[in-house]
């Protein structure tokens, strides 16, 4: 597995926004989609491309187009906060969706959603998730795009814990981790230390879903209930995660030019 952590200032000064608990929900927002474009920045540098020949309004020139931009893959619900710069920079890249909830007792992941082609074989993947703590989550969200045929894979998270990194090397030893930290460790509660907190409750408020609340009554049968089969390629269901732990070597990226 492969580690890059992003070695520059303009990174450093949004990750302490992002870690300073003074920052309010809007502050916190705009810090993330910074620095998640800086994390795709860095993880493009090797994406397809091929040459065009175009025109600008004085001659004929050459230029440069993508050629298969990766499928982006949010983890919700902190995720979502890295879609909108990602795509900013990729806008031809499409997006499937894996939510996760966690268990506060056992801190083990809870999924409730996987929404994500059938097919990914020949497919480059980006998975956002600002924390990699535990690597719970990132190892279920593995599991299921491996299960596709998955092979090409980076995750992009602003920061990261060993064990977490452990779980994707054990998970994906193939996988590609962009981040802007590896901190210590974590504590008791299984949050990064130093982290920066629940990056989904400091975007979006207190989580009102979790593994402790009723579960969501379904709806009555007859002609009210929604179809059990989505059409189109996607599906989308839930799916039970796979097992984590082991290491990683990393690398420094340069600068952007």
């Amino acid at each position: 597995m492969d580690v890059c952590v992003i070695d520059h200032p303009l990174a450093a000064a949004r990750l302490t926004v992002l870690r300073d608990e003074r920052t309010d929900t809007a502050g916190f927002r705009a810090a993330l989609r910074d620095l998640t474009l800086m994390l795709v920045y860095e993880a493009s540098r090797d994406v397809p491309r091929k040459s065009v020949r175009i025109r600008t309004p004085v001659a004929a020139a050459v230029g440069t187009r993508l050629v298969n931009p990766p499928l982006l893959v949010p983890v919700l619900r902190a995720g979502l906060g890295m879609v909108d710069p990602a795509q900013a920079a990729l806008p031809e890249a499409e997006v499937g969706f894996v939510g996760v909830a966690r268990d506060e007792q056992t801190h083990r992941p809870v999924p409730y959603l996987a929404a994500l082609p059938d097919k990914l074989a020949g497919r480059s993947v980006m998975v956002l998730d600002p924390m990699l703590a535990t690597g719970g989550s990132m190892a279920h969200t593995l599991g299921l795009l491996q299960r596709r045929g998955a092979t090409d894979i980076t995750v992009l998270c602003v920061v990261a814990a060993p064990e977490g990194l452990a779980a994707v090397g054990e998970t994906a030893p193939d996988a590609r981790v962009f981040t802007a930290a590896v901190d210590k460790g974590l504590n008791k509660a299984a949050y990064i230390v130093p982290g920066l907190g629940d990056a989904g409750d400091r975007q979006f408020g207190p989580n009102l879903f979790t593994s402790s609340a009723p579960s969501r009554p379904e709806a009555p049968a007859g002609r009210g209930r929604a179809a059990a089969k989505t059409p189109g390629r996607r599906s989308a269901r839930s799916e039970s995660p796979s097992s984590t732990s082991p290491s990683a070597r990393s690398r420094k990226a340069a600068p952007p030019a």
